[in-house]
């Protein structure tokens, strides 16, 4: 039994969510629609094969969650706490749960999925999921994800060792990857988002417009280059086809 990864939901605090909702639609040309009150935000129409809501925290610092839908949720909680996660309570959506390495994911009832496009040649889009774990769960959540998601997990060779990836990982509008990295032996749990460009040029460009909408560049690295979004939540700018070195 395998879950589909629904979207990525973004746990922003209530003073900036008005702030980071303007900002992702912006960065991912989607039309933000108000669920529940306004509790959370999904994003319709942006290019990619994963979503992405917001929710208002009452408190907390912002953060990364999953949501993955499953045509039997009991069973599929089963299954994960079989395999190392912790079962925490149930959420708005379903249950909530933390895996091996300390990030939070909720188990929904399969929907009727997300409204996203196909990506334009220039689009920013969401393509790649990064689980970030401390060393000492590394291995343990690496498997995890790939028996949740039916795929085996694949531990890459030096010098990209610090990453297991999951190839093809089922989701809502097809088939994406899912890399756990490991970030330190003393490292805290995260979710980070990678968004993908053609090339240099478009990273380079798509960094800047990033920036005037109120992001911050971090780190610029070959090929990526590492930004926070208004609240403070990672994501890496990613181009297709790097450039030459």
């Amino acid at each position: 039994m395998t879950s589909r990864l629904r979207n990525v939901q973004i746990d922003v605090p209530a003073d900036g969510y008005g702030g980071a909702v303007d900002f992702w639609a912006a960065a991912l040309g989607g039309q933000p629609v108000a669920i529940d009150g306004g509790r959370f935000t999904r994003m319709e129409g942006m290019a990619g094969l994963l979503g992405l809501h917001l929710q208002r925290l009452d408190d907390g610092p912002a953060r990364v969650h999953l949501d993955l839908e499953a045509d039997d949720v009991d069973a599929t909680v089963d299954l994960m706490v079989d395999r190392g996660a912790t079962l925490i309570g149930q959420g708005a959506g379903g249950p909530v749960l933390a895996d091996p390495g300390g990030n939070l994911l909720c188990v929904c009832a399969t929907g009727t999925g997300e409204h996203l496009r196909a990506p334009t040649d220039d689009d920013a889009r969401l393509h790649v999921l990064v689980i970030d774990v401390p060393s000492a769960s590394f291995q343990q959540t690496g498997d995890f994800w790939g028996h949740v998601l039916g795929i085996e997990a694949e531990r890459l060779p030096a010098p990209f060792d610090a990453y297991i990836r999951v190839e093809n990982a089922p989701a809502v509008g097809g088939p994406i990857r899912v890399l756990v990295q490991d970030i330190g032996a003393d490292a805290v749990p995260r979710l980070h988002l990678d968004l993908h460009v053609p090339d240099g040029a478009a990273r380079n460009r798509h960094v800047d417009r990033l920036a005037g909408l109120g992001g911050t560049v971090v780190e610029r690295t070959y090929p990526w280059t590492v930004m926070t979004d208004p609240v403070g939540t990672v994501f890496c700018v990613v181009p297709d086809k790097p450039d030459p070195q």
